[in-house]
């Protein structure tokens, strides 16, 4: 089984020669780099031309004619893999040695999973660690030992699955659509792929997720006290702007849900495929009332009389308490923080 690792590069010369060395550092060697940049106006093109010419394997670098983002652009790479297993790379990481290994022999040994996803150790721009992983930031818990599980109830209410730690199958590649606007590559590619089957989850650090002030995306702890600073500085327009654009998010993962539903009721034989279905459709009335709590949400802030009444009937049916953090997110409401 070969692997193929598909990174994507912007403005990464500070950063991107520590990951480089990582990947030529593997202790199994991956059949190929594809790689992307969008762009760059540093020294990342030079260094990738480099990379090229001193890697013992495969690095193909695909023309860069215009910008095209980081999901555009991760799904331009995606598509020109040729191995077996497709990983995704960030420019700003490390890897550990063993994590092509780790997670191929994961995958091989789990035959049913679609995809693989290991935890990471958060650290700062000089790689010192910060003393979280990435799973506790996003309050994600699983086994001791890798195994076979269902994500999408996970993914119903939060993105756990980070791309830098990812790996799936080259062969489930024609069933992720293109993203919608909006999404993230990663969470996107999870969704459509934990709709298909089970995934992998690595319980162990093989990524050293660096946290620096120019990257697209990153993580942090949250206290009590900084999400409080952060409600009262939130503008209730932009929230309410933030609402919507996760209904629309919603909106997308239901239409993609459903054709899959569709698809296999009329291929369902078998308890296997009957057992699946039957969670599809729990999980599609999961998303149809988490649309149903925000459309609500939106209509207690927009609400001048009685917003009260509305927050606390919404309370009662538990939405709160399913979707978000309770009362304390009831009362953000009510209040318009």
């Amino acid at each position: 089984m070969t692997a193929s690792i598909a990174l994507c590069t912007f403005n990464g010369a500070a950063y991107l020669p520590a990951q480089l060395q990582s990947i030529l550092g593997q202790s199994l060697p991956p059949l190929e780099v594809v790689v992307r940049d969008d762009g760059s106006s540093d020294e990342t093109p030079e260094i990738l031309e480099r990379f090229q010419r001193e890697a013992p394997f495969s690095v193909r670098l695909l023309e860069s004619n215009n910008r095209l983002g980081s999901t555009k652009n991760f799904e331009r790479v995606i598509a020109e893999c040729k191995g077996d297993y497709i990983f995704l790379a960030d420019q700003d990481d490390v890897w550990h040695p063993d994590k092509l290994q780790r997670i191929t022999d994961t995958l091989q040994t789990h035959s049913k999973a679609c995809f693989a996803f290991s935890n990471a150790q958060a650290v700062d721009p000089t790689l010192a660690p910060l003393g979280f992983t990435l799973w506790s930031a996003v309050r994600f818990v699983a086994e001791g030992k890798p195994s076979e599980t269902e994500l999408l109830p996970e993914l119903v209410h939060r993105n756990v699955v980070t791309g830098a730690t990812m790996c799936f199958r080259s062969a489930l590649r024609e069933s992720i659509p293109p993203a919608p606007d909006g999404w993230v590559h990663d969470h996107w590619i999870a969704w459509c792929l934990s709709i298909i089957g089970p995934s992998v989850c690595v319980n162990e650090c093989l990524v050293q997720y660096r946290q620096h002030a120019n990257q697209q995306i990153g993580i942090q702890r949250h206290s009590a006290l900084g999400l409080i600073s952060t409600w009262f500085n939130t503008n209730d327009r932009d929230f309410i702007a933030r609402l919507e654009s996760i209904i629309r998010q919603v909106d997308d993962a239901i239409e993609i849900l459903q054709t899959r539903i569709v698809e296999s009721t009329s291929c369902a034989t078998g308890n296997g495929l009957q057992n699946r279905l039957g969670l599809l459709g729990g999980i599609l009335e999961s998303m149809l009332d988490r649309r149903r709590h925000l459309r609500n949400r939106i209509a207690i802030r927009q609400t001048r009389i009685l917003n009260l009444k509305s927050a606390v009937v919404e309370l009662g049916s538990g939405r709160y308490r399913h979707f978000g953090n309770g009362t304390m997110t009831a009362l953000r409401d009510w209040l318009r923080l």
